[in-house]
Parts: C-alpha cells; structure tokens; sequence
C-alpha cells in the first residue's frame, strides 16, 4: 500500500465517521423534538444548521419545534429562511 493511498483512505473514512456523527445529531434530535425536550432538541437542530446551514429539513423540523412550543413568528421566520434557500 502506498503511503497516497494510506492518506486518501485515512480521509474517507474521517469524512464517514463526520457523516455518521451527523446523522446520529439528527435522529437524537428530531427523538427530543418527540419527547417535548424543545431546549435540548433547539440546542441540536441548531448545531445541525452550524454545521451544514442550507440543510432545508432541519430547518423545517426546527420551525415545527418551534411552532409547538406557540412560537409562531419564530417559527415562520425559520420556514421563510428554508424557502430562501430552495
């Protein structure tokens, strides 16, 4: 094995195991959201925008947050900044 090909799989598989930690943030986030742990689950919808900002379904699941928490304006001003960016 060449030493350019031990680099080039060390990056593949740091960019799967980033992917993975992503993915994990969703689904703990969106089980908060479900369990009404709306300061938790804002918290992880928020470090999911922090880490990929045009993510449209994060900013919809957080809008849908906010609408159960009777934050309507919030709410609204998050779906208007996901339709910006469709």
């Amino acid at each position: 094995i060449s030493i350019r090909s031990w680099f080039r799989e060390r990056a593949m598989l740091r960019r799967e195991r980033e992917r993975e930690a992503f993915y994990d943030t969703l689904v703990k986030a969106r089980g908060l959201t479900e369990a009404d742990d709306f300061r938790k689950a804002r918290l992880m919808w928020e470090q999911v925008l922090k880490r990929d900002p045009k993510n449209i379904p994060a900013r919809v699941e957080l809008s849908r947050l906010f609408d159960r928490q009777g934050q309507t304006e919030e709410a609204l001003r998050v779906l208007d900044s996901a339709r910006a960016l469709d």
